[in-house]
């Protein structure tokens, strides 16, 4: 489930996206339609969190906290980084994302990436 409530993006006075409010409901591939210039990638680019909302709300799967870490990082590998700064990846996740973030950043490492990680957590920090 992905849900829009009021999305609005402005750039000045010209809103690039005004008052957006859409369910995209699993099990269904829906068509994002509209003609140039339409705010169909500033929807993309707030939904993937590399734009801010002027307003409005995204909830990607209920929007819980270890949805947005996965969407997080999802957002940060899009561009192939050789860098990936992560503050806190762990926070949040279920004891199978810990593992399977685990994975994923000595994965990263292995690759050649630098990967730098924050947290509070010194035995997670082992563990990775």
């Amino acid at each position: 489930m992905l849900e829009l409530r009021g999305l609005t993006k402005r750039y000045g006075p010209v809103a690039a996206v005004d008052d957006l409010t859409v369910d995209f409901r699993p099990g269904a591939v829906t068509g994002f339609l509209g003609p140039n210039g339409a705010g169909k990638t500033t929807t993309m680019l707030m939904v993937l969190g590399l734009l801010r909302p002027t307003a409005g709300t995204v909830r990607v799967g209920g929007y819980s906290l270890g949805m947005r870490q996965r969407l997080g990082l999802a957002a940060a590998l899009l561009g192939d980084p050789a860098v990936l700064l992560l503050d806190e990846p762990v926070n949040g996740l279920d004891p199978s994302g810990i593992a399977g973030m685990r994975t994923l950043l000595r994965d990263l490492a292995a690759e050649g990436r630098t990967v730098v990680l924050s947290s509070h957590l010194m035995s997670e920090m082992e563990l990775i």
